[in-house]
Parts: C-alpha cells; structure tokens; sequence
C-alpha cells in the first residue's frame, strides 16, 4: 500500500509540474523571430541614389506569411512608414520636410493616400515635427514607391526606407514577448522534472506487477 502511495504522489505531482510547460507549448503567442520580422525594413533606397539619379523606384509587397499573421493576430495592423533615416551607427530620423524630395506609392493605378508621421518609428531618435510619410494598406498589396528630388540641396548619408509603424506600446509588447521566452525556459526544466516524476511512477508500477507476477508463478 504503502509503495502504490508513492507512485501515485509521483505521477501527481509529475503532472501537475508538467501542465504548465503543455500548456505554454499550445497557447498563441510570438516568439524573438516574430518580433524581429515585425521590424524588418521592406525597402531600402539609398539617399545617395536618390540624389545622384534624381529619382528612385522600387517595388514592394506587402507581408502577409504566416508569421505575419500570427503578428497582426497579436499586435494588430501597424501601418507603414516612409522615412529617411541615418547610418546604423546612429538610429537618427531626418526631418523630412526639409530633405527636399517628394514620395508617393501607388497600388494598382491608384495613389494611396499619405499623412505626416509626427512619432519617428520605433526604434530610431528625432528632433524633427515631420518623420515621414505614414498610410496603411490590405496586408499582400503590390505597391510601387516612387521618390524624387525637389530642390538642389545635397542628401545626408543614409537611406529612405519603408517599414512597419508601431504605435506606442510597441516596448510593453517586446518586453512582453522576452518574458514569455524566459517562462519558456523554466517551464521546460520544470516539464523535464515533471516527465521523469511520471516516468519513475511508471517504472515504480511495473516493477511492482512483475514482482507480483514472479510471486504468482512460485
């Protein structure tokens, strides 16, 4: 009687341990390689380009992967932002209106209405009243950007780049996704010791039914 106690204690605490981790495993939630496409740069035009052709044109599509589903399913639609931007070194946004070039993106043959991006996106610092050009589009558009100049002025050294615009709990959000993957972590040593708790209880229960079975056949 005695020994069945223990094998029951075993697999009940065993899977009590393990619940949490199953339950973890299965639920709905972005991991570091979600996040990091959330912010991936969809297009990049150098300012050099720009100033030396007068012009730029590029093609972009919209994400719409299954990863990207899983982000808009937790974060929502972003919009996307146009935005001239330093070298990496710095993460500075330029003030737009005083760059002296124009933009416009197009889907299909239609324009696509663009507003003035007082927050610069996430990630990068400002001074500036106007970081870009904002608008949202149906995730998968085909979209084309094109930009250029509108004065003789020299470009700063950077790129024009497209991506997606976060609002303001953008950091929460992050924060939040770092903790999940840390609770990841521990769930996996404590699911680990919760299966070696079943398995011992298992183990505990068939060597007590062949010890029985030896027993019967004396």
């Amino acid at each position: 009687m005695k020994g069945k106690r223990v094998e029951l204690w075993f697999a009940i605490v065993g899977l009590i341990v393990v619940a949490p981790g199953v339950a973890w495993l299965f639920s709905f939630r972005l991991n570091g390689d979600d996040v990091g496409a959330a912010f991936t740069r969809l297009a990049q035009i150098p300012l050099e380009h720009v100033e030396r052709a007068r012009s730029a044109v590029v093609m972009v599509t919209v994400p719409d992967s299954v990863q990207w589903q899983r982000v808009r399913r937790a974060w929502g639609d972003p919009g996307y932002i146009l935005a001239a931007v330093s070298p990496p070194q710095r993460n500075l946004v330029y003030c737009f209106e005083g760059l002296g070039i124009e933009a416009e993106v197009m889907r299909g043959g239609a324009r696509i209405p663009l507003e003035v991006a007082s927050v610069p996106p996430y990630g990068f610092s400002t001074e500036c009243q106007v970081n870009g050009l904002k608008f949202r589009v149906s995730p998968g558009s085909e979209l084309t950007i094109r930009v250029w100049e509108t004065s003789q002025r020299p470009l700063p050294v950077g790129e024009l780049i497209l991506m997606s615009y976060w609002d303001g709990r953008t950091k929460d959000r992050i924060v939040g996704v770092m903790l999940d993957e840390d609770l990841g972590k521990v769930l996996r040593i404590t699911s680990g010791i919760g299966l070696i708790l079943i398995l011992s209880a298992a183990a505990l229960v068939a060597r007590n039914v062949s010890s029985r079975r030896r027993m019967v056949g004396r």
